[in-house]
């Protein structure tokens, strides 16, 4: 789901731009598309995991991660005029809403303890491109990047994905805390 989401966020960026035949092709792909998005929230799923994705279209559990991409996927979708039902954005922003961590930021699934300025920065892009401006959430989330901020050690692997959601966030949060998030995310990239 993590390359799906990311083909659907392209072929809405694509639909765009395009006109005529090139046009109708894309949007028939991400009309495609969107439905599996949607179709693999549908999923049944624990009461924790209900409204987000994982790995797999079947799966029966959620976290913030993938979900991250298939939200940013359905914005652009909704953005490229494709039809986003809004009992899917509710359960989607519920779903991230339960991944936030008491004392500030999000962890990787509802019930864990351990918030990464990573997933913190998931949880900030889902709420925002949802709808969901400056919740209690993202700002406690926010500012818990501010306190423990993204470094390409120890996060590795997932440094990268890390500083694009970081920068994300900071774009939709604005803001004197947001620059700041975003001038440590460009010194972070630029020492790597």
């Amino acid at each position: 789901m993590y390359e799906h989401g990311i083909s659907t966020l392209m072929l809405a960026e694509a639909a765009e731009k395009l006109e005529g035949a090139g046009e109708q092709r894309v949007r028939g792909a991400l009309d495609k598309a969107v439905k599996l998005i949607l179709r693999a929230q549908n999923v049944e799923k624990a009461g924790q995991h209900r409204g987000g994705w994982r790995y797999l279209p079947t799966s029966r559990d959620s976290d913030l991660s993938v979900t991250s991409w298939q939200v940013l996927a359905l914005r652009a979708a909704k953005d490229a005029k494709c039809d986003i039902p809004e009992d899917n954005v509710r359960k989607a922003i519920d779903y991230v809403k339960r991944c936030a961590v008491d004392g500030g930021g999000f962890t990787y699934q509802p019930g864990l303890t351990t918030a990464t300025a990573t997933r913190s920065s998931f949880g900030i892009v889902c709420l925002e491109v949802l709808g969901e401006h400056h919740t209690p959430e993202s700002l406690a989330a926010a500012e818990f990047i501010l306190q423990n901020p993204l470094r390409e050690r120890p996060q590795g692997q997932w440094f990268f994905d890390g500083s694009f959601h970081c920068a994300v966030s900071a774009t939709w949060l604005g803001g004197d805390d947001a620059e700041k998030i975003r001038v440590h995310v460009y010194q972070e990239l630029f020492q790597s």
